[in-house]
C-alpha cells in the first residue's frame, strides 16, 4: 500500500509499530460488533420462542422429547 509520499507503509518489524495498534483496534471493533449483533439477535428470537429446553427434557435427553426415540441406548 502506498502512502502520501510514494513510500511503502510497513508494519511492526519494518518501521511502523503503530500499525499493530491500528490493526488491534480493528480486531477489537469487529469482536464487539459481532458480540452486540449476536446479543440483539438472541433477544429478538427470545421474544418469539424459548432459547432453552425444560430441565426435565434435558435430563431425559433431547432425542426422546423432540424425536420420540432414543439415539443411543447405553443401558
Amino acid at each position: 500500500m502506498m502512502a502520501g509520499g510514494g513510500s511503502f507503509v510497513n508494519g511492526l518489524f519494518f518501521g511502523n509499530p503503530a500499525q499493530l495498534g491500528i490493526q488491534l483496534v480493528g480486531v477489537l471493533t469487529a469482536i464487539c460488533f459481532a458480540g452486540v449483533g449476536s446479543l440483539i439477535i438472541l433477544k429478538v428470537v427470545s421474544l418469539f420462542t424459548k432459547l432453552r429446553v425444560d430441565a426435565a427434557d434435558e435430563n431425559t435427553g433431547l432425542d426422546l422429547p423432540f424425536h420420540g426415540e432414543r439415539a443411543y441406548d447405553h443401558a
